[in-house]
């Protein structure tokens, strides 16, 4: 046999580099990667938006129960009948019911457009003594995917009118 016609090659011989097939694991494995990577970057911004709208809910009912402590007493407003109704003095536009708060979002073209709409709901209560009212401030909206989310506030008012 001539040196030319041997069976097997030496290793300098043989080809360096990456296979078709390895190239194509390579890739397959990338992919299924960045599809965790995506996944999971949504994950992160639906948690977020929650995140803000459970703030926004809120600071939507500590400002409600900051504006019923700066209420006179004796408004009829804040009467004892121990029963849910829309906050009364939240009147909002049309096409909002009474009780609504709307956050607003401003748009890349300058348009102004509702991304949530916030129900808020108040109880007055008898607290055992004339100069005090139990308070309980309820606010609810709609999560996407989520069904009705519910913010819960309980606090007292005392009589100011003197």
């Amino acid at each position: 046999m001539s040196p030319t016609t041997t069976a097997s090659a030496t290793p300098r011989e043989r080809r360096s580099g990456f296979s078709l097939l390895e190239l194509m694991i390579a890739l397959g494995v990338l992919a299924f990667g960045l599809l965790g990577v995506a996944a999971a970057q949504l994950q992160a911004l639906n948690h977020g938006s929650r995140g803000r709208h459970t703030n926004a809910a809120t600071t939507i009912a500590q400002n409600e129960y900051e504006r019923i402590l700066r209420m006179p007493y004796s408004d009829p407003q804040l009467a004892a009948d121990d029963t849910w109704a829309p906050a009364p003095w939240i009147t909002p536009a049309e096409p909002l019911s009474p009780g609504d708060v709307a956050t607003t979002v401003l748009q890349g073209d300058d348009s102004v457009s509702n991304e949530l709409i916030y129900n808020v709901e108040v109880r007055f209560s008898d607290a055992g003594s004339p100069e005090l009212r139990h308070v309980d401030l309820r606010v609810r909206w709609s999560e996407r995917g989520q069904g009705m989310k519910l913010i819960e506030f309980a606090g007292m008012i005392a009589d100011n009118d003197r």
